[in-house]
């Protein structure tokens, strides 16, 4: 059992137990459950860990933790729930002997948290680094920490304080996530503001601030935290001003008092009335604050705490009204110098850290057309529908699985946050929801204990599935168009339901993440209009299988596309759909020409063409088909088409003989890249 016992901030206690399976701390998880953030946490443990609950001698175990401190406000942007996701992860760390790293406890944390469905970003893990200043780098996935110094001679006091007001962090971060990863052109240049200030003016910021805690600078932090409140202001606030206009915020910056004790202050985390941040003048200004913020007829807020960074480390005394008390030293502790502690009995605490982030732009919605009846895999297309659900051997585990299935997995391992499937009916949607899906209980017991493990990873995929019907079959476009809502207006990945990629990379790179690789060189302002596909060579006597492209090489397997024709013939294409030079796709002394199986990169202007389209039953064959879209969105002006020649190629399963082939190359040992012409 995991026994879950905890003293609120209001000294309220409360307890929960929990059966210590992953399937029913995962269920946990998703729901509105207080004990949802400890259950993603350890859900994620047992099942990346394959522990289920049992200790080193296989017998079942029964964890234990107990909260018997809590000095963080709830739901005011100080990192509540962050706190209670480390302090899990590094209880299971200790007891199970994990020898996870502080940055390991910081990501199971992070990833903890977000399967409950939080927004929440990585920055609040930095509680895994204990009373110890900290200095974190964000690239994109990748987290650099390092210890934060500070002067030993002088002393920067922080005030922080709940504001007693109420905030809805989903709301402002829902509405931020809506400027990435690219900046929207309808709303008079607010997103590139924003992807402004919270990179490179925010990075400029950070790194000046860092060299302020490390001089002792009272006066230049405060004067920071400043001019960040006022870019944020100016540059943020303005895409929720229901949320981050925030009065009870500028009211307490503003009063006299605040600015006769302090150099200046801002809002925490994510903005809103949540908590207010300010640099005190000095020791006897930082107890003022204290007494003068939580005063019921002045400023009202309900509790404050003093961060003390530097100095000699002496600590605040108390104050009259309800207040925190911290002290951060400069020395770090490495989470694994308790390991061998039978029991954890551990309070939260708190840390204070200072950031340089770089904003990273990335795809985080893949749409994946899985309808279609199969009738050219007729009879097993009769039992096994949408024929995505037929079976291959997925090289990367040697696993049997659903082709669909070994979809998401890239997906989900490169990144992406939400998956869209397509789907042909209900019976087409109730076959794949089945797939991800926990056991019925009496299948799981049946199970070994790794495919348990894998079962729970399976079922863990779900909270990134979201599902849409194509009622009729009315083409491949018009699968993608039913996509729109779910995308919204960012980029997207599309990905063919009967396609599997099998990359020839040197270093064992998927095609997927050639992708995405590719499309993060692309200029940021240059990304909203710009499409790219994957592409991959093949003979001429193969060119009238599948949509060909034509167009000049920019750079190292870069393709500037001038045109695309789906299934030209042999003199088509070696009239209008010539490479002159590729470089690396140049396999061998055949006559080659470039073709797209996917992935596709494509921008929301994609689904502007689909739905004129529609209208206009402009169609192929009775169908809306994606490539007329392609091709005019390469005519247009206003956009660009770019391919990327793949380490890799994209293997069919819709057709009998191509099935046999995908299989048989599949289990191929050697996966160096051959030439394209000898693909059967």
């Amino acid at each position: 059992m995991l026994h879950l016992r905890t003293t609120c901030p209001d000294t309220q206690e409360m307890s929960e137990s929990l059966l210590m399976q992953a399937e029913t701390l995962f269920e946990v998880a998703r729901s509105t459950s207080f004990w949802r953030y400890g259950a993603g946490v350890a859900a994620l443990v047992l099942s990346r860990f394959e522990l289920d609950g049992s200790g080193d001698g296989g017998t079942r175990s029964s964890v234990s933790i107990h909260v018997y401190k809590s000095t963080l406000p709830i739901q005011k942007g100080l990192s509540s729930s962050a706190a209670v996701c480390v302090l899990v992860a590094r209880a299971f760390n200790r007891l199970f002997g994990l020898h996870l790293s502080v940055q390991g406890e910081m990501e199971l944390a992070y990833s903890g948290e977000r399967l409950t469905g939080s927004l929440c970003g990585r920055m609040a893990q930095a509680l895994s680094f204990d009373s110890s200043p900290s200095i974190l780098h964000f690239d994109g996935e990748a987290l650099h920490a390092k210890p934060l110094a500070t002067s030993g001679q002088r002393a920067i006091h922080i005030v922080v304080a709940d504001l007693g007001r109420s905030k809805d962090t989903t709301r402002i971060l829902s509405a931020l996530q809506q400027a990435y990863p690219l900046p929207r052109n309808n709303n008079d240049g607010l997103d590139l503001r924003i992807h402004e200030a919270l990179g490179h003016k925010n990075q400029r910021i950070g790194n000046q601030v860092v060299d302020a805690i490390a001089n002792g600078d009272a006066a230049r932090l405060g004067s920071l935290m400043t001019e960040a409140q006022e870019l944020f202001d100016q540059d943020v606030a303005p895409l929720c001003p229901d949320q981050l206009g925030a009065p009870r915020l500028h009211f307490v910056l503003a009063h006299p008092d605040v600015q006769r004790l302090s150099y200046g202050g801002k809002g925490v985390g994510s903005q809103g009335d949540g908590s207010v941040q300010l640099v005190a003048r000095g020791w006897q200004e930082a107890l003022e604050l204290q007494q003068l913020l939580c005063e019921p007829n002045t400023l009202g807020c309900s509790t404050a705490l003093v961060l003390s960074l530097g100095g000699d480390g002496v600590a605040p005394s108390s104050a009259s009204q309800p207040t925190l008390e911290l002290t951060l030293a400069s020395n770090t502790q490495s989470s694994e110098s308790n390991n061998d502690n039978a029991t954890t009995n551990a309070a939260t605490t708190v840390t204070t850290t200072t950031t340089t982030t770089r904003c990273h732009d990335r795809i985080r919605v893949a749409v994946i057309p899985a309808a279609g009846a199969g009738t050219r895999m007729f009879p097993a297309s009769k039992v096994i529908r949408p024929k995505s659900l037929l079976p291959i051997v997925d090289p990367t585990d040697k696993r049997a699985k659903p082709l669909l299935l070994a979809l998401v997995e890239e997906c989900i391992a490169c990144g992406i946050e939400t998956v869209v499937l397509i789907v042909g009916s209900s019976g087409e949607l109730d076959a794949v929801r089945h797939l991800f899906e926990p056991c019925p209980p009496s299948a799981y017991a049946k199970l070994k204990p790794e495919q348990q493990a894998y079962s729970n990873r399976i079922a863990q995929l779900a909270s990134h599935i979201r599902y849409q019907v194509q009622e009729e079959p009315q083409g491949f476009g018009h699968a993608v168009l039913l996509a729109k809502e779910h995308v919204g207006e960012q980029p997207f990945v599309l990905l063919l339901g009967d396609v599997i990629f099998r990359s020839t990379h040197p270093s064992g790179t998927s095609c997927l993440q050639q992708m995405l690789d590719a499309y993060s060189t692309i200029d940021i302002r240059e990304r909203a209009h710009s499409s790219l596909l994957g592409l991959q060579a093949v003979c001429a006597d193969r060119v009238g299988l599948y949509g060909t492209v034509g167009g000049t090489a920019e750079q190292d397997r870069l393709i500037r596309i001038s045109c695309m024709v789906e299934k030209p013939s042999i003199e088509q294409a070696r009239q209008e759909l010539r490479i002159q030079s590729t470089g690396a796709a140049a396999h061998d002394a055949h006559e080659w020409f470039l073709v797209t199986l996917g992935p596709y990169v494509l921008t929301p202007k994609i689904f502007s063409i689909l739905e004129r389209h529609r209208i206009e039953d402009k169609r192929s064959n009775g169908e809306i088909q994606l490539t007329p879209a392609l091709c005019e969105l390469i005519a247009s002006d206003c956009d660009r088409m770019l391919g990327i020649v793949l380490n890799g190629e994209g293997l069919d399963i819709g057709v009998p003989h191509e099935y046999v082939s995908t299989f048989n190359k599949l289990s191929e040992p050697d996966l160096t890249a051959s030439s394209p012409c000898n693909s059967s």
